[in-house]
């Protein structure tokens, strides 16, 4: 992984917490509603002599997007939300990036770094600028050819400048991502 014309001014290592909306494994989903046996006019359950009138309890899977936070501090939270594509080891990152202090961030910038086995494109943000409570967002786009091989891995490097003070650069890897990704 290479990153060019940028200094850096500290190293850290991305935390992985997993975002408040990420169900945990030992998180059961809501039973679903018993479905409608039928009836006839009488009111009779006709199936209900052959089945034993027992309705299905079978919940769909759940099509809660995974998310992550790899990177928080100076008021500022990087979220990914993942989502396969549709091909093989292709993954797109939503990228959400929040400033939750109360002085304006400026110059900000994330870049990103993969190994040569994958893939990478960064799609433009939306904007440098977070005002407080303010957000950006980006999308990457990230294909591991080795995928159920070696997992995704990336570093990131962002930039930005608090409230008017000199430009700070930090630099993580991240290298937690969910099993499938």
């Amino acid at each position: 992984m290479h990153f060019t014309n940028m200094i850096l001014q500290s190293t850290q290592a991305c935390h992985m917490v997993p975002h408040p909306q990420t169900p945990t494994a030992a998180a059961a989903p809501p039973p679903a509603a018993p479905a409608a046996l039928p009836q006839t006019a009488g009111g009779l359950d006709l199936l209900g002599d052959i089945l034993g009138g027992v309705p299905s309890t079978a919940t769909p899977p759940s099509t809660t997007t995974p998310t992550i936070t790899p990177f928080s501090k100076d008021g500022i939270t990087v979220v990914f939300a993942l989502s396969h594509g549709a091909q093989p080891g292709a993954t797109t990152i939503h990228a959400t990036y929040t400033n939750t202090g109360t002085a304006p961030v400026s110059g900000f910038t994330l870049q990103a770094a993969v190994p040569k086995f994958m893939q990478l494109k960064l799609d433009p943000a939306s904007g440098n600028m977070l005002p407080p409570n303010g957000t950006v967002t980006q999308s990457l786009h990230v294909t591991n050819s080795m995928h159920g091989q070696k997992p995704l891995v990336m570093r990131l490097r962002i930039g930005y400048s608090v409230g008017g003070a000199p430009q700070v650069v930090e630099q993580c890897e991240v290298n937690n991502f969910p099993p499938g990704y």
